[in-house]
């Protein structure tokens, strides 16, 4: 069942036919006979794992709180038991995928081993068999990829017998993937795109690790040649526009290339161009603080994460700018990075986490942000269909209107026919131009939105239009980072971070307003402000020009860094939290 805020079914009338056939199937004692077979003695190789885990989380999971999805919830000594058997579909996949096993490793000791060793065991004895949210085929993949990598550490604390469980379960799961990953099998439950990968990777480490023969190796990495020609765009962005999910694929990838050396196999052309093709593009997705852009389903992530990716990958290919076919624009000057989102939402099978924020943009100066978007529920909580918005991204939004259609519980319907963007350079800067018609089937709207960056990257220019039919309001928002503090001032707003130099914006065209905002980009949601410029289309089609198109509405604004630290403002006008 997939879940949505608080737990509803949101699932459509085809999503949950198939979801009866597979149960249907999965249930049947034919299909758990087929999953048992030889089963390995043990291990005959580990893989390596040089991703760092987190010494306070790991504290925190020997009081019984463990951190899923950013959110720390008390599980207690029953870890797949209490608010486990009622939580979000999101949350329940990472749980159930055993990421925390290293941050119990990075914890270290007897305590955090016995920690580690009795979740495995829980899990074990509370799904023997197919259950849809523990056996869901990408937190199978992720479940055997942590239980390999992660064994050393947490072996010691199993006896004989709980370790000969673990190899009977591990075997079943892995069987159970071989018959149900990729396109032939007509049988993948989702979520499509890095999932897909996950669950490819959780097969292929098995079988490195146990009988290549028994466990189909060559149809595995088969599979995923498959799957990648699929998801890897010819930019090297990847087929969801998430960069958190670019990050994971890119992750697995060079999991899996680790492995196969560990295991003296030979790593295929396909996966070394993959990783050679991602690398640059993620760089592209990086903020100077070093975490990722918040668009499109993604959160910042660890910088030091990240760090372990790009050094692991050792890839060739040179920074770039721009992923046309992906639909991003990178704007770096002097210290200002400016992210700008140019494309649509990822289409069907992998719009799952898609957002609705076209043209949305994200501003830093060097290692502070200043507008951001407002970032992803990826426990798929009550805030996982209002952060897919359009109103949750920098952008125009009209009428309360998405650009997209946000489907309940995850998914894209409608979206724009026609969508355009350019990148021009020239003394007076960097500029991206940009037109989409989402709006136009509702409200006979078209939306043009430029963005320019002063040669300096001390200055930024944006020209907002709609042009069509009057009588309908829209709003333009900006939202800003929690960490900074905004404060109104004569002819606009003056924005403050932290390290004191304020950024004035101003604007015409639309009254200006500063309301309250919220923000998931990096764990529990917290509380921010935003600037939004409100408005309502007008029909000036008698002062246009003989041949021009009638003008809805035209706004400027401007976001200009402060020469000398800004003056703090008084307590009373002040707003920060």
């Amino acid at each position: 069942m997939t879940r949505g805020p608080h737990g509803r079914d949101t699932t459509s009338t085809l999503d949950r036919l198939k979801q009866r056939g597979r149960q249907f199937a999965f249930t049947n004692p034919l299909y758990e006979r087929g999953l048992r077979g030889h089963v390995p003695t043990r291990f005959a190789l580990i893989p390596p794992d040089p991703w760092p885990g987190r010494t306070d989380y790991g504290q925190a999971m020997l009081s019984g709180i463990y951190t899923i999805c950013g959110a720390p919830k008390h599980l207690g000594d029953r870890i797949f038991s209490g608010y486990a058997e009622r939580a979000p579909a999101g949350w329940l996949r990472a749980l159930h995928g055993f990421h925390w096993l290293r941050h119990l490793r990075a914890c270290g000791g007897d305590q955090a081993r016995r920690r580690a060793a009795s979740g495995v065991m829980q899990w074990i004895n509370t799904y023997p068999r197919w259950e849809p949210d523990a056996w869901a085929m990408d937190a199978t993949g992720a479940r055997l990829s942590h239980w390999l990598s992660q064994y050393e550490f947490f072996a010691p604390g199993l006896s004989e017998d709980e370790q000969t469980a673990l190899l009977e379960s591990a075997a079943m799961q892995a069987r159970h993937l071989i018959r149900n990953v990729g396109k032939n099998a007509g049988r993948y439950d989702g979520p499509e795109g890095a999932g897909e990968v996950l669950a490819i990777k959780g097969w292929l480490l098995f079988a490195l690790c146990t009988d290549a023969h028994e466990f189909k190796l060559p149809l595995a990495l088969d599979t995923l040649a498959a799957v990648l020609r699929e998801q890897i765009a010819g930019d090297g962005g990847h087929v969801t526009r998430n960069p958190e999910e670019h990050f994971g694929v890119l992750r697995d990838l060079i999991d899996i290339r680790a492995a196969l050396v560990a295991a003296q196999q030979p790593v295929p052309v396909y996966l070394q161009d993959g990783i050679d093709r991602m690398v640059p593009a993620l760089r592209l997705f990086r903020h100077a603080d070093g975490g990722l852009a918040t668009m499109n389903g993604s959160r910042v992530l660890d910088p030091l994460v990240i760090d372990t990716a790009l050094a692991q990958a050792d890839a060739r290919g040179r920074p770039i700018k721009s992923l046309p076919q992906s639909g991003y624009e990178r704007v770096a000057v002097g210290r200002t990075t400016i992210i700008v989102d140019t494309g649509s939402a990822a289409t069907k099978p992998y719009d799952h986490n898609a957002h609705a924020g076209l043209f949305g943009f994200e501003l830093s100066h060097g290692r502070e942000r200043i507008i951001i978007s407002c970032g992803h529920d990826a426990g798929e909580g009550a805030l996982f269909d209002p952060l897919r918005s359009t109103a949750a991204s920098s952008t125009l939004v009209v009428a309360d209107t998405n650009a997209c259609e946000v489907q309940p519980g995850g998914g894209i319907g409608r979206s724009p026919t026609k969508l355009a963007s350019l990148r021009e350079s020239g003394s007076y800067g960097t500029r991206v131009i940009m037109n989409h018609n989402g709006w136009q089937e509702r409200f006979n709207l078209i939306y043009d939105r430029t963005i320019t960056v002063s040669d300096s990257g001390e200055a930024i220019f944006g020209e907002e239009k709609l042009t069509g039919t009057a009588g309908h309001r829209f709003t333009v928002r900006f939202h800003l980072s929690p960490d900074v503090q905004v404060s109104p001032v004569q002819g606009g707003a003056l924005i403050k971070p932290l390290s004191g130099t304020g950024w004035r914006f101003q604007a015409q065209g639309a009254e200006l307003d500063v309301e309250e905002s919220i923000y998931l980009g990096d764990g529990a949601p917290r509380r921010c402000y935003q600037l939004v410029l409100k408005g309502e289309t007008e029909d000036r089609s008698a002062l246009a020009l003989r041949g021009d198109r009638r003008i809805g509405a035209m706004i400027g604004w401007s976001l200009t860094r402060e020469r000398k630290p800004a003056r703090s403002p008084d307590t009373s006008e002040i707003l920060h939290l």
